[in-house]
């Protein structure tokens, strides 16, 4: 869960309401296709590093949530986001029961502004506590 304010209202794309959100710069492929970007960090000997797929990229968990409000609202915004992954679902994973892992996350509006990332306490793979 992460915790949001917008000054404007303007968070959150539509795939099925506002075409506009699936074209131009929202558009598949295009870098602001997603508004929701978390990255996924292992710590080993006390320090994080990204976690690579076995062809050395970093696994990302981004993501599109939906809009928030409608275009007519400018006035602030605050809330939770709540964002499910399932970071077994390749197959391959460097995570085992145990691992240490953060994340950090960011969301960007409809206007391109950019929240600050927000980093994760640490969360204990499979833990009891």
């Amino acid at each position: 869960m992460v915790r949001f304010q917008d000054g404007d209202g303007n968070l959150g794309l539509s795939e099925t309401l506002f075409p506009e959100d699936i074209q131009g710069s929202f558009a598949p492929g295009q870098p602001n296709f997603y508004n929701f970007f978390c990255n996924l960090y292992k710590k080993t000997n006390g320090k994080y590093s990204p976690v690579l797929d076995p062809s050395g990229n970093r696994i990302v968990y981004n993501g599109r949530f939906p809009r928030l409000s409608s275009d007519s609202r400018e006035e602030p915004l605050e809330g939770d986001i709540r964002y499910s992954i399932n970071i077994f679902e390749s197959g391959f994973s460097p995570i085992k029961k145990g691992d240490t892992i953060r994340f950090d996350v960011q969301v960007v509006d409809r206007t391109f502004n950019k929240s600050q990332v927000v980093t994760t306490s640490d969360v204990i793979l499979f833990s009891q506590e």
